[in-house]
C-alpha cells in the first residue's frame, strides 16, 4: 500500500465518520458534551492541584527546601513525631548557626492590625513574621524599597514592616513615596521599608497562608520573649540539598531535648 492510498483511505473514513455523525445528531450532542464536560472536569482538577501544591508565581524554589529534623531515641519519644518540621525560636537560631553551606530563614504567622488615622477602624491583616533574609532567600525582589536591615535575628530587630502591593494600592494610596512613612501596626509605629511585588502573597500557596498583606521581623514577634518554646517558627534552606550530617545536627538535637 502506497503512501497516498494510505492517505486517501484515511480520508475516505475521515469523510464517513462526519456523515455518520451528522446524520445521528442527537447521538453526536450527547458525545461532544461529554467529552468537553470531561475534559473540564481534568482541567478544573489539574488546576487545584497547582494551586494547593504548586509553587505560587514570583517563587524560585530551585533548591529551596524546608529543614526539618527526625528525631531518634528519647528525642522522638517527647517529639511524638517522625518528623520536627516546627522549630522554637531558641532552636532556630542553633539550627542557622550550625548549618553550613545553606542559607537559612525562618518563618513563623501572626496577628497584624493596621490602623490608619484617616481610615479609622482596625485592620485585621494577614502576617508572617521573618527573618532579615527572608526576600532574597527565596529569590524575590521587592517593588519599592530595601526590605529588611540586616541584623542579627537574635537581637531585637528596628519596628519595620514590608506590605504588600495590593495593601499598598489599596488601603494607602498608592502613595510613591511609602519608603520611609510610618503606619501603625499592633499599636506600634512602625516605618516601612518595602512593598512585596505585585502577585506576591508568600512563599506558600494562598489555600496555606492567605494572602499575606504584612511582613515583620520574626524578633519582633508579638510572642517573644514570653515563652522561650514560642512561637513555633519554620525554617527553609537555600543553595543546599543536602541534609547537614550527624556532627552539625548532633549538638541541635540535644538542646532541643533539653528544651522539651
Amino acid at each position: 500500500m502506497t503512501v497516498a492510498h494510505a492517505l486517501s483511505q484515511h480520508a475516505h473514513d475521515f469523510i464517513h465518520a462526519i456523515r455518520t455523525l451528522a446524520k445521528a445528531r442527537a447521538f453526536t450532542a450527547v458525545c461532544v458534551t461529554s467529552l468537553g464536560l470531561g475534559m473540564g472536569t481534568v482541567i478544573a482538577i489539574l488546576l487545584l492541584m497547582r494551586a494547593v501544591v504548586g509553587t505560587p508565581p514570583g517563587v524560585n524554589d530551585d533548591g529551596l527546601v524546608e529543614v526539618v529534623i527526625r528525631p531518634l531515641g528519647a528525642l522522638r519519644e517527647q517529639a511524638g513525631s517522625a518528623i520536627v518540621d516546627t522549630w522554637s525560636y531558641p532552636d532556630y537560631l542553633d539550627v542557622r548557626d550550625a548549618v553550613s553551606g545553606m542559607t537559612m530563614t525562618g518563618w513563623s504567622f501572626g496577628d497584624g492590625v493596621l490602623r490608619l488615622a484617616d481610615q479609622g477602624g482596625a485592620i485585621p491583616l494577614p502576617t508572617m513574621y521573618v527573618s532579615s533574609n527572608y526576600f532574597s532567600t527565596v529569590d524575590v525582589t521587592l517593588a519599592r524599597g530595601h526590605g529588611f536591615a540586616p541584623t542579627h535575628d537574635a537581637s531585637l530587630a528596628e519596628r519595620e514592616v514590608v506590605v504588600g502591593y495590593r495593601l499598598w494600592q489599596t488601603r494607602l494610596g498608592a502613595d510613591p513615596g511609602i519608603i520611609g512613612r510610618t503606619i501603625t501596626v499592633n499599636l506600634t509605629a512602625h516605618v516601612v521599608v518595602g512593598v512585596a511585588p505585585d502577585g506576591y502573597r508568600s512563599h506558600l500557596s494562598p489555600e496555606t497562608s492567605g494572602s499575606i498583606q504584612l511582613w515583620m521581623p520574626l524578633s519582633r514577634h508579638p510572642r517573644l520573649p514570653t515563652d522561650r518554646g514560642l512561637p513555633r517558627c519554620r525554617a527553609l534552606g537555600a543553595g543546599h540539598r543536602r541534609t547537614t550530617g550527624p556532627a552539625g545536627i548532633g549538638p541541635i538535637t540535644a538542646r532541643t531535648k533539653e528544651r522539651m
